[in-house]
């Protein structure tokens, strides 16, 4: 699976997202300031990883108001909806 990149200009959260990620079995990273590298082992696709992955971050961003993240990859960027 091609991994899926998040970008937060909250950086006193990143930690957070990265633990509440972590909890949901997802492989994280940090690969930059305010970026995390998230891959979902078990997902069969690119297309779940992403489905998967968008719908932990809304949920994550519902648990703490006022932050804000955002899926980056496969070359372009895109807000959760």
């Amino acid at each position: 699976m091609r991994p899926c990149g998040y970008e937060s200009p909250t950086l006193t959260f990143l930690g957070d997202l990265q633990g509440f990620l972590e909890a949901a079995e997802c492989r994280v990273r940090k690969v930059g300031p305010g970026t995390l590298d998230v891959t979902v082992p078990r997902s069969p696709s690119n297309e779940q990883t992403q489905r998967e992955i968008g719908l932990y971050l809304q949920a994550w961003q519902a648990m703490n108001p006022g932050t804000h993240a955002r899926l980056v990859g496969e070359g372009r960027e895109s807000e959760p909806s």
